[in-house]
């Protein structure tokens, strides 16, 4: 699975989101997420491993949802 998210996209995240942004590293969700961006809305269940590419690095911890303005994001899924 492959999300890519264009320049400037807008985020959404929500649910108590606990996780960091790191470049080229592995971050787990602590709880469900939702992406929105500008285009499309997607979903990423619990417990989901992911690799993550991003130009800088960010950690976010949330109750309620979040816009943030990154640079162009890539999501690889991988197998646990």
């Amino acid at each position: 699975m492959l999300f890519c998210f264009r320049r400037n996209s807008l985020f959404c995240f929500r649910r108590n989101t606990l996780f960091c942004f790191l470049r080229n590293s592995l971050f787990f969700f602590v709880e469900t997420v939702y992406f929105v961006s500008v285009e499309s809305v997607y979903f990423v269940s619990v417990e989901t491993c992911y690799f993550v590419s991003v130009e800088t690095v960010y950690f976010v911890s949330l109750e309620t949802c979040y816009f943030v303005s990154v640079e162009t994001v890539y999501f690889f899924s991988e197998t646990r």
